[in-house]
């Protein structure tokens, strides 16, 4: 019944707490602390840029092709949503470093690309730019995943759409049979579940073991994913290769709000 997946690593944040006075003084120091932290932020970006420019460059002098994957993955990785640090990828695909490179490196699973770890992290502009630099918008992993399969089951909604846009395959599937529609179930990404399913997604599509992604959903105890699935027609009774149903899934799991739900739906078994 263990179905567990890649899931998105939690992002540390911090944030500072403010207590505003009624005054026009209270105002305007708040508004200048604001301030303050966005120029802050900026910085940081560009110091980010910076350094993964200055690693291109000493990169490009060795010529080694891995060395340059190595530090083009650094520049993704420090990339913000908002900035482009995707920039110092561009420079290197500009040199003739080929962006769709499979080789592994530390901390990568084997076969990932740039696109692949920008769409992970939810870095929209990045993989805009990536995908304006040339990389493959299918380009699979070894497990067969793509970058629409891993930004569905993170619940990144606007890389989702970026992919989308630039001709991403929406009902590939992995070696499992895995759907980016059963990826965004098994995570209780409701809101990839409804891009998904306005884009177009098949819906009752089943994995190698006859599962779909409602059974994800129910398998999980994620009842707003499935209250979304029900609504886009997902099929209730469904069995799987094993006679799972998806209200099966839920009871077996102890997800009393989840086989609730598909009772109401009128789930029978």
């Amino acid at each position: 019944m263990e179905r567990r997946r890649q899931r998105r690593r939690t992002e540390a944040a911090t944030a500072s707490a403010m207590h505003a006075n009624t005054g026009a003084h209270g105002r305007t120091g708040a508004s200048s602390l604001q301030e303050v932290e966005r120029l802050r932020a900026v910085r940081q970006c560009e110091e980010a840029l910076e350094r993964a420019q200055r690693d291109l460059e000493r990169a490009r002098t060795t010529n080694d092709p891995a060395v340059l994957r190595e530090v083009g993955l650094e520049a993704v990785r420090t990339a913000s949503r908002d900035t482009l640090a995707a920039m110092a990828v561009q420079a290197a695909v500009l040199d003739g470093v080929d962006v769709n490179m499979r080789e592994a490196t530390a901390g990568e699973e084997p076969g990932q690309s740039w696109l692949f770890v920008a769409a992970r992290d939810g870095l929209a502009e990045t993989v805009r730019a990536l995908l304006q630099a040339g990389a493959e918008v299918d380009h699979t992993d070894n497990g067969g995943h793509t970058a629409l399969q891993v930004a569905a089951g993170c619940g990144h909604v606007e890389v989702i759409w970026a992919l989308l846009a630039a001709g991403a395959a929406m009902n590939h599937a992995d070696v499992a049979g895995i759907t980016a529609l059963s990826a965004a179930a098994e995570s209780g990404r409701e809101d990839a579940i409804i891009a998904l399913v306005n884009a177009g997604a098949e819906v009752n599509h089943t994995d190698a073991d006859g599962w779909t992604a409602l059974h994800q959903a129910a398998d999980e105890g994620h009842v707003e994913a499935i209250q979304v699935l029900l609504q886009a027609g997902a099929d209730l009774n469904r069995a799987t290769h094993d006679g799972l149903t998806p209200l099966a899934a839920a009871r077996a799991n102890h997800h009393e709000a989840a086989a609730q739900a598909l009772v109401r739906a009128g789930a029978t078994q």
